[in-house]
């Protein structure tokens, strides 16, 4: 038969030296009172993953272009459309506070060597939302950011709910990237969704 336990694990995240960081904690047994150690499960990581009511990953399409002098994306004419520089499909939103995440602008994400130059915190708060750069020089302007939350039963069990987190982001920012002596402002914004069931919370 199976022998299960539980346990309580205290984490005070404000000692965090690196709140952008990926986190993963080694646990390891040391002593038991009647039994003996398994040596194959006396030792664990566990990836410490923040959650609030908007972190997760997103689906939907964020385009990248080239910004033009006003801000707004350079998309061609109708006789003569300009592709975007990128199309992004997921977008991932990582939880600092309960009303606060952060995420990497335009197709950048957290496997880009450059990711820690792109960050931008999100923060919502009664449905409004502000958008900042976390690194100066990205010159990170917001150009319009709309959230839409939609709660409903589940249909096969009353104990959950469906919630459905809509984002409409836009915003421009620096190329850090390029190697230009003035770097190009790039303009990025679309439209991503989260679906989850959770927990109803009473």
């Amino acid at each position: 038969n199976d022998i299960r336990g539980v346990s309580a694990m205290t984490i005070d995240i404000n000692k965090l030296t690196d709140k952008y960081a990926d986190y993963v904690i080694p646990v390891k047994i040391a002593s038991v009172s009647d039994y003996q150690i398994s040596p194959n499960y006396g030792t664990a990581l566990y990836h410490l993953s923040l959650k609030n009511d908007f972190s997760g990953d997103y689906m939907g399409e964020i385009r990248v272009y080239q910004a033009k002098s006003n801000g707004e994306p350079n998309k061609g004419t109708d006789s003569a459309p300009i592709e975007p520089l990128s199309k992004i499909n997921t977008k991932s939103f990582y939880a600092i506070s309960d009303s606060v995440c952060y995420f990497y602008a335009g197709k950048f994400d957290r496997n880009s060597y450059d990711r820690k130059k792109f960050l931008v915190e999100l923060t919502i708060k009664d449905d409004q939302i502000t958008m900042e750069g976390v690194n100066p020089d990205l010159q990170l302007t917001p150009k319009g950011a709309v959230v839409n939350r939609i709660v409903t039963d589940s249909p096969t069990d009353q104990r959950y709910e469906l919630v459905t987190v809509e984002l409409d982001l836009s915003y421009t920012y620096v190329d850090l990237t390029s190697l230009a002596t003035v770097r190009p402002t790039l303009w990025a914004g679309g439209k991503v969704n989260l679906r989850e069931q959770r927990l109803k919370q009473n």
